[in-house]
């Protein structure tokens, strides 16, 4: 691979929608005009699913003018061996019939640049590392980087790399599957948990937070922020104890409810003695595009695809 070919393409895959973009490699700016998207059936078929994959990136490869793209990388949700490209979903009620399946070998052939390099990394981490070369955390030695959405992603950032072990850095370098009061992290940090919570106080169900927020029961909606900001916190606190990051950013659909968050969450960090700048992004897209795309330095990749999860 040739670092000093500037331009790469990010690609964030979600459950039902893909994201890509020309990455500046450089300075981790996105290339004006070569952002394309498209929605996903995450239950199709294997070829029809690499089919949608490969639309919006083929647009994208046609717009810069492949000779001039050093490679392709991906933010992608778990299960996966991201070391490998293989997809491991199992259980996880999407992409479950690209399971086994090396993507890195089979999604090539659905690509109009079939000689090309293909590198992925999970998505949150896509995230956090585009945060931290050109976003909210951009200047910082260390961050921690949360995305509240579905599920709950997160990662831990020391000099604008991903970190899967050390002082105050859970297995992996991932939160969700930590325990926390009576389940795990993402089960309280998600938006299920914002529809359960609202429906165990009121017996009314919203579809998420967004409905939730615009429930005219306002004094029910305050009090289920609260709780979460307190969660949060409370769950927080030890690994920010431990690892002594300068920020913690926070992205993801119900960050965009930052207003109704951040004042219960300065409360509760200040209850317990906790100075730390919290921010939110407003990038989380073009942060995973970058991230993405990041993977394609050769020093960046040999730096961290040994810790990168496999299952």
């Amino acid at each position: 691979m040739n670092n000093a070919s500037l331009i790469g393409i990010g690609v964030d895959v979600g459950g039902s929608h893909i994201a890509c973009g020309g990455v500046d490699l450089a300075t981790g700016e996105l290339v004006a005009g070569t952002h394309f998207e498209a929605d996903l059936d995450n239950k199709a078929t294997k070829e029809l699913v690499f089919e949608q994959w490969a639309r919006p990136i083929n647009q994208c490869l046609e717009k810069i003018g492949d000779a001039a793209i050093d490679g392709i990388g991906f933010g992608m949700p778990g299960a996966f061996n991201y070391r490998d490209g293989i997809a491991l979903y199992s259980g996880n009620d999407k992409y479950e019939n690209l399971y086994g399946v090396s993507v890195v070998d089979e999604l090539p052939a659905y690509l109009s640049k079939k000689n090309i390099s293909l590198r992925f990394i999970n998505d949150a981490t896509a995230f956090a590392v585009g945060t931290s070369w050109f976003g909210a955390a951009k200047g910082t030695s260390k961050a921690i980087c949360m995305t509240l959405g579905t599920g709950f992603g997160s990662a831990f950032i020391h000099n604008g790399a991903p970190v899967a072990h050390g002082t105050g850095v859970p297995a992996n370098g991932c939160l969700w599957d930590a325990p926390f009061q009576s389940g795990i992290a993402d089960e309280y940090f998600s938006t299920r948990w914002f529809v359960n919570e609202f429906e165990l106080r009121l017996g009314e169900r919203v579809a998420g937070v967004k409905e939730m927020v615009a429930h005219p029961r306002q004094g029910v909606v305050e009090g289920v922020f609260k709780t979460f900001a307190e969660n949060l916190v409370q769950f927080m606190a030890p690994w920010i104890t431990g690892f002594q990051p300068e920020v913690i950013v926070i992205g993801g659909n119900i960050s965009r409810a930052w207003n109704r968050i951040e004042p219960w969450l300065g409360k509760a960090f200040e209850h317990r003695g906790i100075h730390i700048r919290c921010l939110v992004s407003d990038q989380l897209e073009e942060a995973a595009i970058a991230g993405s795309a990041r993977l394609l330095n050769d020093d960046f990749w040999t730096q961290i695809k040994d810790d990168l999860p496999s299952q």
